[in-house]
Parts: C-alpha cells; sequence; structure tokens
C-alpha cells in the first residue's frame, strides 16, 4: 500500500516537473514543442537539399569545404546505425537537448525525429522532402 502511494506522487511530481520544463522552453524560445519540432525539421530540409543540389567543391560554412556529398554527410552526421527499436536505419544529427535525426524504415516510410527533455515528436515525411531523403538514401545511404 505505501508503494502506490509513493509511486502516485512520484507520478505527479513527474508532471509538473515536466510542465515546468514545456513552460520554460515556451519562454526561451517563444514557441511550442510542435512548433519547435517543425521548425527543426524545415531547417534540416533546407541543408539537406542545399547540399544535395549544390555543385562540388562545396563550401558548406566559411572555412568548411566538402569535396563531395558524402564528405559534407560525414562531416553533417553524428551517425548512421541501426535503430534501437524498430526494423530501420537511423542518421543521427545531435545528441542532448535537443536532439535529432532521421529515420528510414524498412517499408520505404521515411520520418524526422525530434527529441527535447520529456517531449518526443516523429513527424513523417511526405512530397518532395520525402523524394530528397528517399534520393539520398538510395544514393548514399542504402548500400551501409
Amino acid at each position: 500500500m505505501g508503494c502506490g502511494i509513493l509511486k502516485k506522487k512520484e507520478s505527479e511530481m513527474g508532471k509538473k516537473v515536466r510542465a515546468k520544463l514545456k513552460e520554460v522552453r515556451r519562454k526561451i524560445s517563444g514557441r511550442d514543442d510542435d512548433t519547435r519540432a517543425y521548425d527543426s525539421l524545415n531547417e534540416r530540409i533546407s541543408e539537406f537539399r542545399k547540399a544535395y543540389e549544390s555543385e562540388y567543391p562545396y563550401e558548406s560554412e566559411p572555412g568548411y569545404e566538402h569535396e563531395d556529398f558524402l564528405d559534407w554527410l560525414n562531416t553533417y552526421a553524428l551517425s548512421w546505425e541501426d535503430h534501437p527499436k524498430h526494423r530501420a536505419k537511423q542518421l543521427l544529427l545531435s545528441t542532448g537537448g535537443p536532439e535529432d535525426g532521421f529515420i528510414f524504415y524498412d517499408n520505404g516510410d521515411i520520418s524526422y525525429w525530434y527529441s527535447d527533455w520529456f517531449y518526443y515528436k516523429e513527424i513523417e515525411l511526405t512530397g518532395s522532402d520525402y523524394n530528397l531523403m528517399k534520393n539520398i538514401y538510395d544514393e548514399y545511404l542504402s548500400e551501409y
């Protein structure tokens, strides 16, 4: 009986902590969590599109020249690995708070995920965003 009361108190505290973190993130960024996730996706897609469509050598930032797209990708992404929970591959772009990446599922679906303290959003890619990342997967990532 005592354990149930303790778990209830821990659960209530967890809800309060998550609500407070959500409020702090909104104050700092001026945006809610979902807006931040979609904004981050749009920034990532823009960076991938620019690098994919550029002529090489490509200077992504002053002083950072890449000989080809794969060179840029190896600099930009942190890892390309099996997803820990799904039959999929994951292109990890950042860790910490926030962290994000793309998931390439075995069935052909591609999602972008964004995670921050007690918040997780997975966004399924469609249209030109899907086509871009599918092309990148087919041309550069599928053999690994």
